[in-house]
């Protein structure tokens, strides 16, 4: 008898997808061909090591270039003023 949920590792209830495909997959361990000279991941196992996965987020946006020149306008200017007025 199939229910339509089952639980996972924490407890919690999870409802079955019917679109879910629920056919065994074959893999070592997590991986396609884990004797390979490169490891091919099994998607279905570790879904965080596809390739678009491992696309790394940039950690700061990049500035605007406008942004950035009149800024760094501004700091010359200042240290143009500040070099005047230590004469």
């Amino acid at each position: 008898m199939r229910h339509d949920y089952h639980y996972d590792r924490s407890g919690e209830r999870v409802e079955h997808d019917d679109e879910r495909d629920d056919a065994p997959h074959r893999c070592d361990r997590g991986f396609v061909d884990r004797d390979a000279d490169h490891p091919v991941p099994c998607l279905v196992c570790r879904p965080y090591l596809a390739p678009d996965q491992l696309a790394p987020e940039p950690r700061k946006p990049m500035p605007d270039p406008e942004v950035a020149r009149a800024g760094m306008r501004a700091v010359r200017a200042a240290l143009a003023a500040a070099k005047g007025h230590h004469r």
